[in-house]
């Protein structure tokens, strides 16, 4: 099956639309190939599948500006990237795939033992693995994303130390409860994203 790439915007399109995903301009010319007369073929692409997180799953997303994108597939445990198994070219999904935006439902549906998540992909060309983005992939799951959820709680937990010492009182108390609250929702916001971001949200 052919792509069909958008003269408006350069979005390649799946065959069977007749208008652009991003730009919503009719795409001229049937079967039309993509990437300027270069076929943009899709194959069958490898077995996707998770229960709470535990299976395989599609990270380390580079979009690129011709509509196509590339994505490795991992092994993950609770969410986690444990082995790399194979690398893809594939139709970079859009927005409209992933309504809405970000949710805290997202983040329940993620991981809810009875619900599922699903996109359709095409798959292109398989590639070979990527050091630089296995290794990538490692550092945002294990470093960057830890320190981005709990340094912040770390930051407050301190400045609430530091407070108590100096009044115990309820208000005191009501206080860091409501910004521990403030913490929470901020963590869910952050793991809603990165669920969008793994399904190939940007």
């Amino acid at each position: 099956m052919a792509g069909r790439k958008c003269g408006e915007c350069g979005l390649v399109n799946w065959a069977d639309v007749e208008s652009c995903k991003r730009c919503l301009e009719p795409l001229a010319g049937v079967g039309r190939p993509a990437g300027g007369g270069r076929e943009t073929g899709t194959l069958d692409g490898p077995l996707l599948k998770s229960f709470n997180g535990i299976g395989t799953r599609l990270l380390g997303w580079k979009h690129r500006e011709d509509g196509t994108a590339t994505a490795t597939v991992w092994f993950t445990f609770l969410f986690l990237p444990l082995l790399p198994l194979s690398r893809y070219a594939l139709l970079s999904p859009g927005a409209e795939d992933f309504e809405p935006a970000v949710s805290l439902g997202q983040a329940a549906q993620g991981l809810g033992q009875s619900m599922t998540l699903t996109t359709d992909y095409r798959f292109i060309e398989r590639l070979p693995l990527s050091g630089e983005e296995v290794f990538g992939t490692y550092l945002h799951a294990y470093v960057w994303l830890p320190l981005k959820i709990f340094a912040p709680l770390a930051v407050l937990i301190a400045v609430m130390k530091l407070f108590y010492d100096r009044d115990s009182s309820n208000t005191a108390a009501v206080i860091f409860m409501l910004l521990l609250c403030a913490w929470l929702g901020y963590a869910l916001f952050v793991l809603a994203t990165q669920l969008r971001r793994s399904r190939g949200g940007v």
